[in-house]
C-alpha cells in the first residue's frame, strides 16, 4: 500500500482482522480497492446473519424453558404481579383506581368514626345489670348512695344508677342496673368493619408482595400496622368486657 497507494488484501485473511489493522494504522476502509472490497465487506454481512441465529436459537431456547417452567408455577406465583399492582398502582386498571377511590373513602370513614365517638351527640343511653352484694349498713349517706341503699328516703343516689328493688337490712341490691352514655351502635360496628377492611387489606398486599420480608419490614407497613393496633385492643376490651357482664348476669340467675 505505501508502495504502490493501492490497498488489496489477502485471500488468507478476514475481514475482522484486516479491519483491526486498518484501525490500528488509521488507514479508512475505503482506500480498499474494489476488487477486494466484496470479499471484505462480506464478512460483517455474514457476522449479523450468523449472530441474528445465535439470539434466535438463545431467545428460543429461553422461550421454551420460560414456558416449561410456567407450566410448573402455582396459580399464587403467577397472579402475584397481577395483585401487586393492583394495590400499588391504581392507574395499572379501572379495578384498581376504584380500589384506590375505595380505600380513600374508608379512611375518611375511620377517621369520621373515631371523632364522632369522642362527642356527645353521638352517644346513646344504656342500661345494663350488674351483680352488687356489698355491705354498707354502716355507711355515711353519700356511701349508701354509691351502692344504692333505698332504706333511707334522705339518700339519693348518684347519677347514672338506678336501683332495681328494695333493701331492708341496709344490704345493697343484689343487681342494680346502671344507665351511662355509650357509644352509638352503628360507630361501634362501623369501627369494627374499618379494622376488619385495612387488616385485610394489609394481610392481601402482603401475600402478593414480590419481596414478603421488605414489605413486612418497610416503615410505611410498620405505620399502618402500629396505627390499627390501638383500635384492635379496644375492639377486643369492649367485647371481653361485654362477654363478661353478660357471663355474671347469667350465672347469678342461675345460682
Amino acid at each position: 500500500y505505501l508502495r504502490t497507494g493501492e490497498l488489496h488484501l489477502p485471500t488468507s485473511v478476514c475481514g475482522p482482522v484486516v479491519k483491526s489493522e486498518l484501525e490500528y494504522w488509521g488507514v479508512d476502509e475505503l482506500e480498499i480497492e474494489e476488487c477486494c472490497w466484496s470479499r471484505y465487506s462480506t464478512w460483517a454481512t455474514t457476522l449479523k446473519a450468523l449472530r441474528r441465529l445465535e439470539d434466535d436459537r438463545i431467545e428460543s431456547t429461553v422461550q421454551i424453558g420460560q414456558n416449561n417452567h410456567r407450566g410448573n408455577l402455582s396459580t399464587h406465583k403467577e397472579h402475584c404481579p397481577k395483585g401487586w399492582r393492583f394495590f400499588s398502582d391504581p392507574s395499572s386498571s379501572s379495578p384498581a383506581q376504584i380500589y384506590a377511590y375505595f380505600s380513600i373513602l374508608m379512611i375518611f370513614i375511620s377517621i369520621f368514626s373515631f371523632c364522632a365517638q369522642t362527642h356527645q351527640a353521638f352517644k346513646v343511653k344504656e342500661s345494663f345489670k350488674v351483680l352488687n352484694t356489698t355491705d354498707v349498713s354502716n355507711s355515711t349517706p353519700d356511701v349508701a348512695a354509691l351502692y344504692l341503699v333505698t332504706t333511707d328516703t334522705n339518700v339519693t343516689p348518684v347519677e347514672g344508677y338506678r336501683n332495681t328493688s328494695q333493701s331492708d337490712e341496709g344490704t345493697a341490691d343484689r343487681y342494680y342496673t346502671i344507665i351511662d352514655d355509650v357509644v352509638h351502635p352503628v360507630l361501634y360496628f362501623t369501627d369494627i368493619t374499618c379494622v376488619a377492611y385495612f387488616l385485610l387489606e394489609l394481610l392481601l398486599r402482603f401475600l402478593v408482595s414480590p419481596k414478603r420480608f421488605k414489605f413486612i419490614t418497610m416503615p410505611m407497613t410498620i405505620i399502618e400496622f402500629l396505627a390499627l393496633v390501638p383500635d384492635i385492643i379496644d375492639i377486643l376490651v369492649k367485647l371481653l368486657i361485654s362477654s363478661y357482664l353478660e357471663y355474671r348476669t347469667v350465672t347469678s340467675h342461675i345460682g
